[in-house]
């Protein structure tokens, strides 16, 4: 289920997800914690935000209950955590983040911090606090967040430089999901840089590879430099 998960064959990872479920029966194994978690990053990608909150706390309660589990348990917060702030709850979320990262600190997970930090960046952008933002993404060396920061910062030639070898090296290594994540804030940054032509071409593209697992968040999560993008590719016929 994972490995259709990454590579980004969306429907197909939940139907294995369910069908793990089922073999767990009425005594949740210690990965059916995983399994939910699975789950629930997906239905945050279809925008159905009930049932990502249902699965996610239902990943959070059973990797609770597993000592040994306690690394998935910091990223069922973080995935919790990005979850509030697609609701617009940034307290809630910088207040999950920080559990998180107290919880790895003490249990000596380090490895978990960029991931901590990257959705830390996200909550400090939302609340304007650019150069927070910027300090976090270069301390965890986190391409993505960088590349948003500079866009946040209007320097979107700077993030092109970024991103474009991150892209090519996605595509090399094959990994499509995190290839369709910087294709997309790749076409943002080619937008905020005045190359419109260019920046719909690439949406249409990354729209074309999104269209059959059915992704909507990856989209929205961009905000507004994403609708007013959307709507040149709809002018433009992309759409």
């Amino acid at each position: 289920g994972k490995m259709q998960q990454l590579d980004n064959h969306l429907q197909q990872a939940v139907e294995t997800y369910r069908h793990s479920l089922q073999l767990s029966g009425e005594h949740p194994q210690p990965h059916a914690g995983e399994v939910h978690l699975g789950v629930a990053r997906i239905c945050y990608e279809w925008n159905d935000l009930e049932a990502a909150e249902r699965h996610g706390q239902q990943s959070l309660q059973l990797t609770r209950q597993y000592d040994r589990m306690i690394d998935r348990f910091i990223v069922s917060e973080v995935f919790l955590a990005r979850l509030r702030l697609a609701r617009g709850d940034v307290d809630g979320a910088t207040a999950l983040l920080a559990q998180a990262e107290q919880s790895a600190r003490q249990k000596n997970f380090l490895p978990r911090l960029p991931e901590i930090g990257a959705v830390q960046v996200l909550v400090l952008l939302r609340q304007g606090q650019v150069a927070a933002a910027a300090q976090l993404a270069r301390q965890y060396e986190l391409p993505l967040s960088q590349a948003r920061v500079l866009i946040a910062q209007d320097d979107p030639s700077a993030a092109l430089a970024l991103l474009e070898p991150l892209r090519q090296q996605m595509e090399a290594r094959g990994w499509a999901d995190e290839r369709l994540k910087t294709m997309i804030l790749q076409a943002v940054a080619l937008h905020a840089h005045g190359e419109t032509k260019r920046a719909v071409q690439l949406l249409g593209d990354a729209l074309a590879l999104a269209q059959p697992g059915g992704f909507i968040r990856i989209f929205v999560d961009e905000g507004a430099p994403m609708v007013q993008l959307l709507s040149e590719a709809a002018t433009n016929g992309v759409m």
